[in-house]
């Protein structure tokens, strides 16, 4: 990871590493993850009509202590979390990867005003600029309009300075998250909001960047090559989109939390309890 490629990270809460994966990596555990699912589910990759929707369960355990997306976590993805995050201030996955795989089932493309969310609480004792991170690895070519999975640029920025958060009651769960967010940030609202034809709904959250507070907000899609990986900001707001191409959409999506990180009750410092 470059200098320019963390300030990206920093700015807009995502970044991408290009060819993260070599080619036989990723081919390696996309034929696994095909094998898997025409066993379980009667699957038959060379017939569309077949496809549907593959539940993320169905790669746990696959008879590996390391699970199916073991190889996802190679030297290249472990260094650039040892970036972001600080060497020897997290863990492995005990069973790596978690599965984003789901057929066409669009012909119109829209900007969804619905799904938004989080996956990692933003609460008031969280000291840590960044407490995790979420990598999403392409098992394969998504094209743009493919069913990436979309992110808020910037919303990270947005969680951080929530004044909500300076009061040490408050948990930050996404539901809390989005609600303060839409009623400060009218360009959220507006996302979240079901109006305006598709293609004008593209133009503004899409194409345009604008500007709340001094951070710059844009929606942008997880599209790219098989091989390549994004690395989230865990209090990045992201929510699926529709998949218009014609071929699976095939992720691979694992959350690593910082070892210091105090996101829920249970593990805040005892220093504030009470307060």
């Amino acid at each position: 990871m470059t200098p320019e490629q963390r300030t990206e990270f920093d700015t807009h809460g995502v970044v991408r590493l290009a060819g993260a994966l070599a080619p036989a990596e990723i081919a390696a555990v996309r034929d696994r993850v095909w094998e898997r699912a025409e066993r379980v589910l009667d699957i038959d990759r060379a017939v569309p009509e077949t496809w549907r929707r593959v539940p993320p369960k169905i790669m746990r355990g696959n008879g590996a202590p390391a699970g199916i997306f073991a190889g996802i976590l190679n030297h290249r993805v472990n260094t650039a979390i040892d970036l972001l995050l600080g060497p020897g201030t997290w863990d492995s996955p005990v069973d790596p990867g978690q599965l984003l795989m789901t057929p066409p089932d669009s012909d119109v493309w829209n900007v969804p005003h619905s799904m938004w969310h989080t996956d990692f609480p933003a609460p008031a004792w969280e000291p840590a600029a960044v407490p995790g991170v979420q990598l999403f690895v392409l098992l394969q070519d998504l094209p743009s309009r493919g069913g990436a999975t979309l992110i808020v640029g910037g919303s990270h920025r947005l969680i951080q300075r929530l004044p909500e958060r300076r009061s040490p009651d408050f948990a930050g769960h996404s539901a809390e998250l989005r609600k303060a967010l839409a009623q400060q940030v009218p360009w959220l609202r507006a996302l979240w909001t079901r109006t305006g034809h598709p293609q004008e709904r593209v133009e503004q959250f899409v194409e345009t960047e604008a500007v709340h507070d001094g951070v710059p907000v844009r929606v942008i899609e997880t599209s790219g090559r098989a091989g390549d990986l994004y690395a989230m900001h865990p209090w990045s707001i992201h929510a699926s989109s529709p998949n218009c191409g014609g071929q699976m959409r095939m992720v691979a999506t694992e959350r690593i939390v910082s070892r210091a990180a105090h996101l829920y009750t249970f593990n805040r410092p005892s220093a504030l309890e009470g307060v």
